[in-house]
């Protein structure tokens, strides 16, 4: 059983161990990230105490989401070096399921591979295969990797569950790394979300000095939005029962990543956030999954593919 190490946030020495000092919570719900390791070492108690903490903050046990985490894999290529392009999932058998923008702008020449720990341990990886349905507007892709099931951790589409929308869920996923990490993520329920961005909108235009050089009217590829440039179009996507939205300190990477409820359950997958810049400092307002059921019912037009899960 893999251990988790708590990895963020203001931090004392404590017998040589950097541990939490105090606790960020949002909402009577903890934000951490941990980070997975592979080995059981008493010099971690500490770090899987506050695991547990948090665990039990939104009454998830703790041994049955780590089980679940096992099912969550890298998609990375090889060149000189591992390059991480974002997270997946077990959904079904041999098929995985993931982003499509996290896949649609890779070369067709790139070979893709999929591993279920951090590359980098030369541990078994697993060639993906094909793709066999994507949806531009939920933005998903279902993969088929070279693999025998029996050699794959479980699948998670049995655990498929309407989303909740008050409470916490955890996203586990590579947000940038080649470890695996766990964010556990308060819930902003449908029903605020337009007071939470509006909110926000009212605290950018309440700070007219910002020192960031892409602040202004063009698009610039690759760089962060500056705080400025949201406006009421911004956040229209998020005002969809098709979507959970919630606090996070996950981005780039973590498109892919599984959802779980604080019953286990399989909720939605990480599609977008909103990342900004404030004077040259990055930000994360908010993140966004499309809910489980709505992938699912749109996987359930294709009967062929349908067939194939149930196989």
């Amino acid at each position: 059983m893999d251990m988790v190490k708590f990895i963020k946030f203001d931090a004392e020495e404590n017998d040589g161990l950097r541990v939490k000092k105090d606790f960020e919570i949002v909402g009577q719900t903890p934000n951490y990230i941990f980070n997975n390791i592979s080995s059981i070492e008493e010099k971690m108690k500490t770090q899987l105490d506050l695991f547990k903490i948090a665990c039990k903050i939104i009454n998830i046990n703790e041994f049955y989401l780590l089980d679940i985490c096992t099912s969550v894999g890298l998609i990375f290529s090889i060149e000189h070096d591992v390059i991480p392009w974002g997270t997946c999932f077990v959904f079904s058998q041999t098929y995985l399921i993931t982003c499509k923008h996290v896949i649609k702008d890779i070369p067709s020449q790139v070979q893709l591979w999929v591993s279920f720990n951090n590359p980098a341990t030369g541990e078994t990886s697993f060639r993906i295969r094909k793709i066999v349905m994507t949806s531009k507007s939920l933005d998903y892709a279902l993969f088929e990797i070279d693999c025998d099931p029996y050699k794959l951790p479980r699948s998670l589409l049995q655990l498929n569950h309407n989303a909740p929308n008050e409470g916490a869920v955890c996203m586990i996923g590579y947000p940038g790394t080649k470890d695996k990490k766990i964010n556990f993520c308060p819930i902003i329920p449908f029903e605020e979300r337009q007071t939470f961005f509006n909110n926000f909108l009212n605290y950018a235009r309440r700070n007219p000095d910002c020192d960031h050089m892409f602040c202004g009217e063009t698009e610039v590829k690759d760089k962060l939005t500056c705080i400025h440039r949201f406006t009421e179009a911004s956040f229209q996507r998020s005002y969809s029962d098709k979507i959970i939205t919630y606090f996070t300190m996950f981005s780039y990477g973590s498109s892919g990543s599984p959802i779980i409820d604080s019953k286990g359950n399989l909720v939605g997958m990480v599609r977008s956030g909103y990342v900004y810049e404030e004077n040259g400092d990055k930000k994360i307002l908010s993140g966004e999954s499309i809910t489980i059921k709505s992938i699912l019912k749109d996987i359930e037009s294709n009967k062929q593919i349908c067939n194939w899960l149930r196989k």
